[in-house]
Parts: structure tokens; C-alpha cells; sequence
């Protein structure tokens, strides 16, 4: 998905922070997951 280009421009930076966003949150839950699991 990362493009080696410099040419992005704004709404695909913009939709670069939003995968990145939902992938943290899906991180932040798995790990929730992991620490209630113990």
C-alpha cells in the first residue's frame, strides 16, 4: 500500500492516518483481549 513516492497527495495522505488509525485500534483491542485473558 505504501507508495515509494513522493508525489502522494493530501486525501491519499489522509487515507494513509485513517489504516494506520484502525489499525492501532485494532492492536488497543487485542490487547485488552490478551490482559483480560490472563
Amino acid at each position: 500500500m505504501l507508495r515509494n513516492s513522493l508525489g502522494n497527495d493530501e486525501a491519499e495522505l489522509n487515507a494513509l492516518h485513517e489504516s494506520i488509525d484502525e489499525g492501532v485500534g485494532k492492536l488497543g483491542e487485542i490487547e485488552k483481549e490478551l490482559a483480560t485473558a490472563k
